[in-house]
């Protein structure tokens, strides 16, 4: 059910009475993996529910007839992997004139403001509890702490599967781990010690974390924590994401002395090449 703003209760804070405060803006996370996946709607989602993304497959390469020069057809089939948009979700606030007349800010923008970011991170949310799907290559139980073995035992994975290209170009590939790691991480000589690494200033003199192996690491409060934290290194096109109606932010007409807004938005999300991804499971705390 939508929050109802009143001037009695949720919104006191904010109308002035002896005092005047401004209202504490609420900072949502900024969306981390959304933007570094294979997003198909730049392309091709504009109508429908379902889209069938094509997968090639593994060639393989054989002898020629040396007598007669004769080659056979090696037997190559497409599969295809299905992407439904059947993630609607939205956020609705209902305002009370009153409430909005006497406060000492305009509430509605603040909202406005506000929704995108909200809206954006269920979108990672979603894309991150796709790591049940990532079966092929795995490291790390719920007891796991990070450290050099872990983390490079993850990118060795992907350049056993001849990825190794695709993961120089930091473009491409992406550590996704939780906040909680920060505090592990940190204490890693190896990757932040300036005796070490090499640079002007060591790592605890800094608040983030450096590119591990010349890959990006992205930390999110979005990771699951299911039997450990299910963190990521991912390749873009491990999983697939279609929006098909962006965030629409709208009044809504109610038969009251108060003003509605909702802001929505359509996607969907899945599992495409998931053996170009690794899931590194980590303690939970």
């Amino acid at each position: 059910m939508a929050d109802e703003l009143d001037a009695a209760t949720e919104t006191l804070v904010i109308t002035p009475e002896i005092w005047s405060q401004q209202m504490v803006d609420y900072v949502y996370s900024s969306p981390v993996m959304m933007n570094r996946v294979h997003r198909v709607d730049r392309e091709i989602v504009a109508m429908g529910s379902k889209i069938n993304l094509p997968q090639m497959p593994a060639l393989t390469v054989g002898d020629v007839t040396a007598t007669t020069g004769a080659v056979a057809n090696q037997s190559a089939t497409y599969t295809e992997i299905e992407l439904t948009i059947d993630k609607w979700r939205y956020n609705a606030v209902t305002l009370v004139n009153k409430a909005g007349i006497q406060a000492n800010r305009d509430i509605l923008a603040d909202f406005r403001r506000a929704y995108p970011d909200a809206l954006m991170a269920d979108v990672d949310a979603k894309l991150m509890a796709l790591h049940g799907d990532i079966t092929t290559y795995t490291q790390g139980d719920a007891n796991t702490q990070p450290n050099e073995d872990l983390m490079t035992a993850t990118v060795a994975d992907l350049l056993g599967a001849n990825l190794g290209n695709r993961m120089r170009d930091p473009n491409q590939v992406t550590f996704f781990l939780h906040t909680n790691l920060w505090k592990y991480l940190k204490k890693i000589a190896g990757w932040v010690d300036a005796c070490v690494t090499g640079e002007a200033v060591g790592g605890r003199q800094k608040l983030e974390l450096p590119n591990l192996y010349g890959i990006p690491v992205l930390l999110s409060s979005q990771i699951v924590s299911s039997s450990g934290r299910r963190n990521f290194l991912c390749l873009k096109e491990v999983f697939a994401l279609g929006i098909q109606k962006g965030i629409d932010i709208q009044e809504i007409p109610i038969d009251a002395l108060a003003k509605k807004i909702a802001a929505s938005v359509l996607y969907g999300v899945k599992a495409y090449n998931e053996a170009r991804g690794v899931k590194i499971t980590t303690v939970a705390a």
